[in-house]
């Protein structure tokens, strides 16, 4: 929308999705295992750099030459980018950026600014891509990033999301798919729970393969399957993250924790700038369609502005900050994909707009409902003890699920050489804590479907705590559920060699050799 002459533009934000993807897995029977792709799961495609690269233009066209926002010139006090810890995430960040402070498309002519005119990169070295300035991607650890990844290292959320799985008005709803789930565990190859993340993790597959890239699909993926399919994950997904539905209304805590911490962000930015407390006039923000989804369901807007279903690749949310009299003002924007133009959705928001513009007051009054009260993060001198008990957790529930997976074997259990009352003596606080540094670092370098297993299983693991057979059983279930790749995943997590008690079984015993044949101290 156009606005009137003596509005002015003062600040913008943006929330977009990445580009184009490769599958971020497979199931067992696959036909498009990882070694087909040619890269890694869940890679950003080339495909996916053009989507950003053409956002990048679209967003300099609004904000250089339409607003007059932002300089040509790049500059850090003007414009922040942070990007979710993901490769395709930070990728397509600097494929939008590429553009954003390069040339613009007008028409079918490019516009070139020369280096003379922004000397933010060099004129002179032999190679060196056509206007192309190098921006910042800032980010931080998966694990912390409570903004840009929903509800991550939230035992809470994880709780709420399953308890709302299990009412049971969703588990008739999950038990009229009866179909799906029988097509799935008959010709996937694997044992899988009945779940929407069965349905989700699955759908997601299928659609990169078959509307991505038209790949053929397998003769049990009908026209029908795939459509059931799309259409059961439409239903059930948003109200599993808190949205109302099904004759129950919305799960306002689970959509704070979820989205809460995204819009806590941009309300910080708002009154940051209103109160002169930064120069930054553009904040940039590189995410999943998971965080997108959230946001707009803390808005309330989400069904209205996107449907049912995810965010495209390469969607992008605007929120503006507009002056209009000496009053601020917000606007709200959405492009669906790379190829349209950015809609204006403020007449959609709950508050009262007028030609587009939203009084900031009732914008920050009605965001105080979804924006978390607590600290986003605990500083480390008041949380050792919790952060180490989350840590252990995750640990010991992803070794749990390790040994869970057929063929797993422990390390150092008991061998008949030592008879059946042995027992290994617990590790000193020094090897704890360094096998148990090891193995986070494994654990952070797991794909998404890996550390959603993980987080799946440490759910399982705080709640049924104390019950080994209720948490042998419930892993098994999990990892029956998952492909092939996420297992072998997992399985590299197993200690290998000594395992984590062989080395201090030898420090503590005098380190006798073990008869041959025993595996009580070889991996």
């Amino acid at each position: 929308s156009t606005a009137v002459a003596e509005d002015r533009l003062v600040m913008a934000q943006t929330l977009w999705r990445h580009g184009s993807r490769t599958p971020t897995g497979s199931y067992p029977t696959d036909p498009y295992q990882e070694s087909f792709w040619g890269v890694p799961w869940g890679e950003l495609t080339t495909g996916g750099m053009q989507q950003h690269f053409e956002q990048g233009q679209r967003m300099r066209q609004r904000y250089m030459n339409e607003t007059g926002l932002l300089s040509e010139k790049y500059s850090r006090y003007e414009t922040t980018i942070r990007s979710a810890d993901t490769p395709r995430c930070i990728e397509s960040a600097m494929a939008n950026m590429a553009s954003f402070y390069a040339g613009f498309l007008s028409g079918k002519l490019w516009f070139i600014h020369l280096a003379s005119d922004s000397p933010t990169f060099p004129s002179s070295a032999n190679g060196w891509p056509s206007t192309w300035t190098p921006i910042p991607v800032h980010s931080m650890p998966h694990d912390e990033d409570r903004e840009l990844e929903a509800g991550v290292s939230c035992p809470r959320e994880s709780q709420l999301k399953s308890a709302r799985e299990k009412l049971p008005v969703f588990q008739d709803f999950l038990a009229s798919k009866w179909q799906l789930f029988t097509s799935i565990n008959a010709n996937a190859g694997g044992n899988f729970d009945v779940s929407m993340y069965t349905l989700s993790h699955m759908l997601g597959i299928l659609r990169v393969e078959r509307d991505d890239f038209h790949l053929p699909m397998p003769s049990w993926v009908s026209d029908k399957f795939y459509a059931d399919l799309m259409q059961a994950v439409n239903e059930g997904e948003d109200f599993t993250d808190g949205e109302a539905g099904f004759g129950l209304p919305e799960d306002t805590e689970l959509l704070r924790l979820r989205g809460g911490f995204m819009l806590k962000e941009w309300v910080k930015n708002i009154n940051d700038t209103v109160n002169g407390a930064t120069t930054t006039k553009y904040f940039g923000y590189s995410g999943h369609d998971t965080i997108e989804r959230a946001l707009l369901l803390t808005l309330g807007v989400k069904n209205d502005v996107v449907g049912p279903g995810n965010p495209d690749y390469a969607s992008v949310i605007y929120c503006e900050l507009w002056m209009r009299d000496g009053q601020y003002f917000v606007k709200m924007l959405y492009s669906p994909d790379s190829h349209s133009e950015m809609v204006d959705f403020s007449s959609q928001l709950h508050m009262k707009c007028l030609d587009g513009l939203c009084p900031l007051s009732e914008f920050l009054d009605y965001t105080k409902t979804y924006i978390p009260s607590g600290p986003e993060r605990r500083e480390k001198s008041d949380s050792v003890v919790s952060s180490n008990m989350k840590t252990i957790l995750l640990l010991s529930a992803v070794l749990l699920a390790v040994l869970a997976l057929p063929g797993s074997r422990p390390t150092g259990r008991p061998s008949r050489h030592r008879g059946k009352n042995f027992s290994p003596r617990p590790l000193t606080v020094e090897q704890k804590k360094k096998f148990e540094e090891e193995l986070e670092k494994k654990v952070a370098k797991l794909s998404p479907e890996a550390q959603e297993a993980a987080k799946k299983i440490k759910a399982v693991f705080e709640e049924k705590k104390g019950d080994h057979k209720a948490v042998h059983k419930a892993i098994e279930e999990i990892t029956s559920s998952v492909s092939a790749s996420v297992k072998k995943e997992l399985d590299s997590l197993k200690p290998k060699g000594r395992g984590h008690h062989g080395g201090a079984r030898k420090a503590q015993t005098g380190a006798s050799k073990a008869p041959r044949g025993s595996r009580g101290s070889r991996g």
